[in-house]
């Protein structure tokens, strides 16, 4: 692990870096975190709720992917669609 040095200030960029996100990011944020956490949720659905209620259900929705069911970039693809989908508001 190590800092990329990529830092999002608003939910709305998220679309723009998951395509750009390399299969260790979403290994650490996506799985890693779960470990890490004791309700076992993903880093970006911890962002997402603490950016207040409007990005509740997207949380909800990325919270709902299995992520052992593919591969990591399999993924960050499906990520990528359903933040794509989802209409992003605070």
């Amino acid at each position: 692990m190590f800092d990329t040095g990529v830092r999002l200030e608003l939910p709305e960029d998220l679309a723009g870096v998951i395509p750009t996100l390399s299969a260790g990011s979403i290994f650490y944020h996506f799985i890693d975190a779960r470990r890490r956490d004791e309700q076992a949720r993903n880093d970006f659905s911890l962002w997402l709720r603490g950016m207040g209620d409007g990005y509740a259900a997207l949380a909800d929705r990325i919270q709902t992917i299995d992520p052992y069911f593919g591969s990591l970039t399999e993924l960050r693809d499906q990520l990528g669609r359903i933040i794509g989908e989802q209409p992003l508001r605070g």
